[in-house]
């Protein structure tokens, strides 16, 4: 999203990924995601966990293009100082969550049971695979109704497509900028 409104490579997205991770996990403990949950209640802890994964990391993501992109994009910065702003909040991102929970690796809570559904040569398709493949799917589809079907999303197509035309038809940058930053940060 980022890339194609911005063309900006941004290096701190898996951090905003991670964020979203720590905030959902978080949420899953603090509802008894440790003991054995089933059925209406696990389903509502997941959805609980998911919707504030999603609002942790769409918020992350703007503060991120608040702070580290906005002041570049309003001085007339080379795409090389967003670039290199994006590396160090990057850096700055992982250094703050290794001095919170460590740099060794952190468990989660098992969710799925990792059964084999069934398998093709090699290769075995089991019931968390097909749960990733199937919400990427459902995210796709949502993602590309929101591009193609919203006036935020023809905001988005213009200001990419270009900026300066867009400015002139009355699309405000600064926002749609924001907006692209909050849809990537929440898909994440």
């Amino acid at each position: 999203m980022v890339y194609g409104v911005m063309r900006l490579i941004n290096f701190a997205h898996s951090e905003i990924f991670m964020i979203g991770t720590f905030a959902s996990i978080g949420v899953f403990d603090l509802m008894g995601g440790a003991s054995a949950l089933t059925g209406v209640v696990l389903v509502g802890t997941l959805v609980m966990a998911g919707l504030a994964g999603a609002a942790a990391s769409g918020v992350s993501a703007v503060v991120l293009e608040r702070v580290a992109y906005r002041p570049l994009r309003r001085h007339g910065a080379t795409q090389l100082a967003a670039l290199i702003s994006a590396i160090g909040a990057s850096l700055f991102l992982q250094e703050v969550f290794a001095l919170r929970f460590g740099r060794d690796n952190l468990t989660s809570p098992r969710i799925l049971e990792k059964s084999t559904l069934f398998t093709i040569g090699d290769g075995q398709v089991r019931t968390d695979k097909v749960v990733v493949v199937a919400a990427a799917v459902v995210m796709m589809i949502a993602l590309d109704r929101f591009v193609n079907g919203t006036k935020l999303g023809r905001g988005m197509r213009a200001t990419s497509q270009d900026p300066e035309s867009a400015v002139l038809m009355g699309v405000d940058i600064d926002r749609i900028v924001m907006i692209t930053f909050l849809v990537g940060g929440v898909m994440a």
